[in-house]
């Protein structure tokens, strides 16, 4: 079975005119992703078009749409208010920002409409092992209103890489992909900006090999939690391929693998929460065969180490890779220990709440990890549990990013 892996490359969709960089509210009508919406004179999209916006509403209701949508559906009895469109949903703009949109919209009050033969979206596929144009590449355009698709077609890419779609609906989001030894390079869904009537981005894709030996642990994080139902463990994993190629699990070996992640023997519960899925699983306990590009990948999963029958459980973390950092953290200050990593020390959240947090760096591959755990006393209930790690999840996050701030 061949494995295949989302890789998503943020284009550079928005390109304006020297005169438009300079207006702050057509900025903004990108920024705050109107765009993505709604069109100004290109016909409807998954909102009306907004040209003509001015002849239906006041300035002080166009931005009362834009910061607060749920108070104009309130006073006028209920959404939608324009038939055949989904309710508007809740925005991050300040009154500030809209204010500046709502002037934007109507210095095109006046502006005629672009003709209606639609947009080109260009560029070049790369191969970024070998540094030169990737030639005879099937490249495929999906175009979508929303997350329905709305039509496909595609074109091999030229001598230089080069591709080039034209006749594109202003009123769509248009993406590139390319499926090439089983990775799947796909861009992220590109709308035109106002305006604008050409979207040109590059697309990189590599060789790929089996040979996992490019690949290290960047970073470590680990929460540890008793409950009466177990220990429940959360990692966020940072793996790092410092090669120039894509490494790819090799179809012909049902034991091949490209990460390692190593769990405890006896684990329960294995979920994926963030990158990663289980599908991704091989038949290998402990590893993914998801292909690894070039770059960093980041892996978050949780799951469960059932309580031996003594008043402490022990089990071990073998480390699979040289790694830059080890994090664990427990918000348990009585009840849980770890050696193998530095000395226990406090630490508090942004909530307040205070950790014991160990951590250890430059560690060598195959380093084992000894976490013990008292059984929890009983008015720290189960069903706490999913509380409890929601918190700690979100505590965490914060010391991820701190630590990841300065590697």
């Amino acid at each position: 079975m061949r494995f295949v892996i989302l890789a998503v490359f943020f284009a550079a969709p928005f390109l304006f005119p020297g005169d438009c960089a300079a207006n702050e509210g057509e900025a903004l009508f990108v920024e705050r992703d109107c765009v993505r919406c709604h069109t100004i004179g290109r016909g409807r999209f998954a909102g009306p078009d907004l040209k003509g916006v001015f002849d239906r509403y006041s300035k002080d209701e166009v931005v009362l749409w834009i910061t607060d949508s749920s108070a104009v559906y309130e006073a006028r009895g209920g959404a939608p208010v324009n038939e055949g469109y989904p309710p508007m949903p809740p925005t991050n703009v300040s009154e500030r920002e809209a204010e500046k949109i709502a002037d934007y919209l109507f210095s095109l009050h006046d502006v005629a409409s672009d003709a209606p033969d639609g947009g080109a979206l260009f560029g070049k596929v790369v191969n970024k092992t070998t540094g030169k144009p990737a030639a005879d590449v099937k490249v495929l355009l999906s175009s979508f209103i929303a997350e329905r698709l709305i039509s496909e077609r595609s074109e091999t890419s030229g001598a230089q890489g080069v591709f080039r779609f034209e006749g594109l609906s202003w009123s769509a989001s248009h993406k590139i992909s390319i499926q090439k030894d089983g990775v799947l390079y796909e861009t992220d869904k590109m709308v035109f900006a106002p305006r604008q009537s050409e979207i040109k981005t590059t697309l990189p894709i590599y060789e790929t090999i089996t040979d996992d030996r490019a690949i290290g642990l960047e970073l470590a994080h680990m929460i540890v939690e008793p409950f009466e139902g177990g220990i429940r463990v959360a990692e966020f994993v940072e793996f790092a391929n410092r090669g120039k190629t894509a490494v790819v699990a090799d179809n012909d070996d049902k034991n091949s693998a490209t990460l390692r992640f190593g769990v405890p023997e006896g684990t329960e519960n294995l979920n994926f929460i963030h990158g990663a899925d289980s599908s991704s699983v091989s038949a290998r306990t402990g590893a993914f065969v998801l292909p690894v590009l070039p770059g960093l990948k980041k892996i978050v999963f949780s799951y469960l180490v059932p309580f031996q029958n003594s008043g402490k459980t022990v089990f071990t973390k073998t480390l699979e890779y040289k790694t830059s950092s080890f994090v664990a953290i427990s918000s348990d200050l009585q009840g849980v220990e770890v050696a193998g990593l530095g000395e226990a020390k406090h630490v508090s959240g942004e909530d307040g709440r205070v950790f014991l947090r160990w951590e250890s760096k430059r560690i060598a591959k195959g380093a084992k990890i000894k976490i013990s755990v008292k059984s929890p006393s009983p008015d720290k209930p189960a069903w706490l549990l999913p509380v409890m790690v929601f918190a700690l999840v979100l505590a965490f996050a914060v010391l991820f990013r701190r630590a990841r701030q300065t590697n």
